[in-house]
């Protein structure tokens, strides 16, 4: 007999962003054309942007692979959220502010979905 595979939100959440931060991490790893344009308009005090942008891809990947693989959840979706909406700041309204808005609070649902998880001590 086949036994049924239980989904909850948590494990689609997790799946989605963790494929979104690892794509984006090793996309910006391997080609920072594009990035450079929002990057420099913030960070152009950096000496070295092109090294800053390889950190934080490779900060990126790592933090999708630990959604992936259920790790300290609750920080780094915290992180993610974080991230997401300075993005957003930073990058201003255009035709992709759709897509920040999601993850940010795709990442914000589940800091609170595994916030749940943390067994909660009675004080009577």
């Amino acid at each position: 007999m086949v036994k049924k595979l239980e989904m909850y939100p948590e494990h689609i959440l997790r799946l989605g962003l963790g494929l979104i931060l690892v794509y984006t991490g090793f996309y910006l790893f391997f080609d920072q054309g594009e990035s450079f344009s929002v990057f420099t308009t913030f960070f152009s005090f950096l000496p070295n942007l092109a090294l800053f942008i390889k950190i934080f891809s490779v900060i990126q990947v790592v933090a999708g692979v630990c959604l992936l693989a259920g790790l300290f959840l609750r920080i780094v979706s915290f992180i993610i959220f974080w991230e997401f909406l300075f993005g957003l700041i930073i990058s201003g309204v255009d035709l992709s502010t759709y897509k920040d808005f999601g993850l940010m609070t795709s990442a914000l649902a589940l800091f609170v979905l595994s916030s749940k998880k943390i067994p909660q001590v009675n004080a009577e």
